[in-house]
């Protein structure tokens, strides 16, 4: 459906609008994304950073720190006096660890598969056997 703007109010072309006059959820739709960026920066409690140490919101830049991926911001707690780097923008735990600096081709280069000996074959017949073992029949030794 299409929502216009038009003698100083909304329309909309859906079935909803056409029989009752007033907003249907298309307008509201577009009133909220039109709002939203004010809805963002009234909210600026999202964005405060708190300190980890002693959970004071009291924080302020203290400059930059400079690792192999870039500068990265270092905010420090005026009540605690603790440095930390940005909450926002941090990433995972663990997220650059394993790549020690390297881009994706070095990466690959670094990390070759290993080359297994057996053959495809013996480790499926090895499967096979593990989850449906062979019967054994006893009927030999209830004779003698």
């Amino acid at each position: 459906y299409t929502v216009e703007w038009k003698d100083g109010k909304w329309t909309c072309n859906c079935p909803d609008y056409s029989e009752r006059k007033k907003p249907c959820k298309h307008i509201y739709a577009v009133n909220f994304l039109l709002d939203l960026p004010m809805i963002v920066l009234s909210n600026s409690e999202a964005f405060t950073r708190i300190c980890p140490k002693c959970g004071s919101a009291n924080t302020g830049p203290k400059g930059f720190r400079y690792n192999k991926s870039g500068a990265v911001r270092i905010w420090r707690c005026k009540d605690c006096k603790k440095r930390f780097k940005d909450p926002l923008i941090s990433e995972p735990a663990g997220a650059k660890n394993g790549a020690h600096g390297y881009s994706v081709r070095p990466l690959l280069q670094r990390v070759k598969p290993k080359k297994h000996k057996r053959s495809s074959l013996a480790g499926l017949r090895y499967r096979e056997v593990a989850v449906n073992p062979p019967q054994v029949d006893n009927s030999d030794d209830e004779e003698a």
